[in-house]
This record gives C-alpha cells, sequence and structure tokens, in this order.
C-alpha cells in the first residue's frame, strides 16, 4: 500500500511549556491530505484495488494533553478550532463537533474517558519498560472522527522525541474491523533489523486462513 502526503499547516499559533525549567515552543499540529492506493499482487495479481483521499492530523501530543485535565470539568478542550470547539477539539465529546480526536480511544483499553494521550503514551511506555528519561516532542500521527462517528483509523502513528530532538520510538497502533488492536513498537538502535510476525490483520483481502 502506498501513500502520499501533502502536508498543510493547521496552526501557526504555538504553545509554550516548561520542561526541565526550559521554556520550549511548539507547534500544535497540521492537517495531512493523502492519497491512498492498496493492490494485491501476492501470491497472484488480483484485480481488486482502489484508490482514496483520506484526511489526517499530525498533533503535538503535550499541547494536545497540556490542560485537559484542568479544564474537563467545565467541558473544555484544548487544540481547539472554532467556537467551543465546534470544527475540532481533542476530548469525549466526539458528537459535539464536526471532527475530534478521543483520547481514551487510543493505546489502553481502560474506558476512562479523562486520561489524556500524554497519560496514556506514558502508562503504555512504562508497562513496556521503555526508558522516559529526557522524553521531548510527541507527535500522534491519526484519523479524527466526524460528526462522533469513529471509523477504523486503522494505523496512528506515535512519534516520540529526545530534548535533544532525536526520534527515540516509534509506537504503530494498528486497529482492524475485528474490533482487534496491536501496538508494534520501534527504538532507534534496538533489533532494528529484526523480523517479526503480523499481529493483527488489516487488509481487505486477507485470506479466511
Amino acid at each position: 500500500m502506498s501513500t502520499n502526503s501533502q502536508p498543510q499547516r493547521q496552526h501557526q499559533a504555538t504553545e509554550k511549556h516548561s520542561t526541565n525549567s526550559k521554556s520550549i515552543t511548539w507547534p500544535k499540529g497540521y492537517i495531512i491530505v493523502n492519497r491512498v492506493s492498496h493492490s494485491r499482487f501476492l501470491p497472484q495479481p488480483s484485480s481488486h484495488s482502489f484508490v482514496y483521499p483520506t484526511l489526517t492530523l499530525l498533533l503535538n501530543v503535550r499541547v494536545a494533553s497540556s490542560t485537559l485535565k484542568e479544564k474537563a470539568e467545565r467541558q473544555e478542550e484544548t487544540l481547539a478550532l472554532g467556537p467551543a470547539g465546534l470544527f475540532f477539539g481533542v476530548g469525549p465529546r466526539p458528537w459535539s463537533r464536526l471532527t475530534n480526536v478521543r483520547p481514551a480511544a487510543y493505546l489502553i483499553d481502560d474506558g476512562v474517558q479523562s486520561r489524556t494521550l500524554m497519560e496514556r503514551l506514558e502508562e503504555f511506555l512504562a508497562k513496556r519498560e521503555i526508558p522516559m528519561d529526557g522524553l521531548g516532542d510527541v507527535w500522534l500521527l491519526t484519523s479524527p472522527s466526524y460528526f462522533g462517528f469513529e471509523g477504523i483509523n486503522p494505523l496512528s502513528v506515535w512519534f516520540c522525541y529526545s530534548m535533544e530532538k532525536e526520534l527515540k520510538v516509534v509506537l504503530l497502533e494498528v486497529h482492524n474491523t475485528f474490533g482487534e488492536r496491536h501496538v508494534y513498537v520501534l527504538q532507534t538502535g534496538v533489533n532494528e533489523d529484526e523480523s517479526k510476525p503480523r499481529k493483527c490483520v488489516t487488509t481487505l483481502f486477507a485470506d479466511d486462513d
């Protein structure tokens, strides 16, 4: 499957955060327009293929998580676009806006709506015993919901950088139409040439066996 992306800036505004007594300014996010094509070539060429456009968001997880807990009681979200986040927001009420990212749909199936994306990421990395010292910028590439409808969202990618802006960990969060979820963990310099078996089938042309 091939994907061609044309990034467009979503926000000119940036937000400042203090980490280790240093003030850091990060952009909030980007809108990315994709063209996805899928064709089957193995075990033999097939006439089944399709091409369709998609829209994904590249969000700064720290910005998206910065004040969600503080504003939960007032039902306000960060990274909002439009009046009261009418066009986009990050929070537990996806049906109240055009597009939304709901943190409870990511990484950990605990049903807790109040936990932020960053809290979920930190718990996931801790359970996998992945060192978090010096964790800096974190970005999430994902598909939003539309009018509260959450589709398959087959792949969400987490990019975790160090404070020195070096890519350290990539999480490939895969969902399929059977309600299955699996997260592939990629660490720079760790088993980079190791081949791992596929644990979550997403292709529409998968064989029954």
